[in-house]
């Protein structure tokens, strides 16, 4: 059957004519985004399952063997998905908008995991460093040892202003972290400019301690007003 085109009627475990179909692709498509850091969509998968709407499934079998590195060659008849391209490292959820609020130097409230799965909030300088968010500490942290273990991570900002009916605006960055040794003393000298003022000495000792960098990259973003995604 390899190569070949078949006609068949596919039922789920209910009985029902192919109706998990669109909720399996789609929690594929989370998983492989989550996981792998792989944009997938429901299309990426129509090549293996292709239903026209309202159609029966035409199950695509394509030749599984090739040599290593190498993607394999459909052979007549059959069509492959396209390759699955990989996040760029960083986060494309840092829109403009985003980083102007930022830039303004909000206090970030830092909620992460603790071992036993509730939450930990502090407070924290956040500064952007290419599609990445930067917070800086000096010393080790409780923050710091919850994300070595569980790396998901959220920052919510009071960002100003108010909607037409007298909600106060606030922005969520959800993400995931990776905890860095040393460099903390130079990014808080930089976000001391935007936090303390442009003639503040950060840290205020000789010889800071290298500390530790939290690099965060943003995997979805909520709130209300500026930054946020419509609702």
């Amino acid at each position: 059957m390899l190569g070949r085109t078949s006609d068949a009627v596919v039922f789920d475990m209910d009985g029902v004519l192919c109706d998990s179909e669109p909720s399996i692709a789609a929690a594929a498509a989370e998983m492989l985004r989550r996981r792998y850091g792989i944009v997938a969509t429901r299309e990426d998968f129509l090549p293996f399952v292709d239903a026209p709407p309202g159609g029966v499934p035409r199950v695509r079998v394509a030749p599984r063997t090739c040599e290593a590195g190498r993607r394999p060659t459909p052979r007549s008849g059959t069509t492959m998905a396209p390759a699955l391209q990989p996040l760029p490292r960083g986060s494309p959820m840092l829109s403009q908008a985003v980083r102007s609020l930022i830039a303004a130097g909000p206090l970030a409230h830092v909620v992460t995991l603790t071992a036993d799965g509730s939450p930990h909030v502090s407070m924290a300088w956040v500064g952007v460093d290419g599609d990445e968010l930067v917070i800086a500490t000096l010393f080790d942290q409780p923050k710091l040892r919850n994300l070595r273990r569980d790396p998901r991570i959220a920052l919510s900002f009071v960002t100003g202003g108010r909607n037409p009916i007298g909600l106060d605006n606030y922005l969520v960055l959800h993400g995931h972290a990776r905890v860095t040794e040393g460099g903390a003393a130079e990014i808080l000298a930089e976000l001391a400019r935007t936090y303390l003022g442009p003639d503040v000495v950060f840290p205020p000792m000789p010889n800071p301690p290298p500390g530790f960098v939290t690099r965060i990259t943003v995997d979805r973003v909520s709130g209300l007003g500026p930054g946020a995604p419509a609702r």
